[in-house]
């Protein structure tokens, strides 16, 4: 498959090759992609070419965005932990944060019928 072209920023040639790499190993990449081309241009103002992810710029990349659920937060976080692991098995020194916890908003349809009961007693 044909790498989507990423714009430039600091880690252009890194998020070519994991992405190649990730698709020579069969999956499709696509909202990987997006994420990282996102994550790429965050770091379009840095000269040179970067090998590695820093705590301070994972802590940039992982602030919650206005309007953002938890749930795309953690996505974002988790493509982004998932490309560090990738640097650091190819020999890069990049920060490798745990996860957040994923705040759940399921409410299952019983619930709502008992409280609507409660309150109608």
């Amino acid at each position: 498959m044909k790498t989507k072209t990423i714009k430039h920023g600091a880690y252009t040639s890194l998020i070519r090759l994991y992405i190649d790499y990730k698709h020579s190993q069969g999956y499709k990449m696509k909202s990987e992609e997006i994420t990282l081309e996102k994550f790429n241009l965050l770091t379009a103002g840095q000269k040179g070419v970067a090998k590695d992810i820093s705590r301070e710029l994972f802590e940039r990349w992982s602030a919650p965005l206005p309007n953002e659920s938890s749930k795309n937060r953690y996505y974002r976080i988790s493509v982004l932990r998932k490309f560090s692991s990738w640097l650091q098995i190819s020999g890069y020194d990049s920060y490798m944060p745990r996860l957040p916890k994923a705040k759940s908003t399921f409410a299952p349809y019983i619930c709502d019928f008992f409280r609507a009961m409660q309150e109608n007693q």
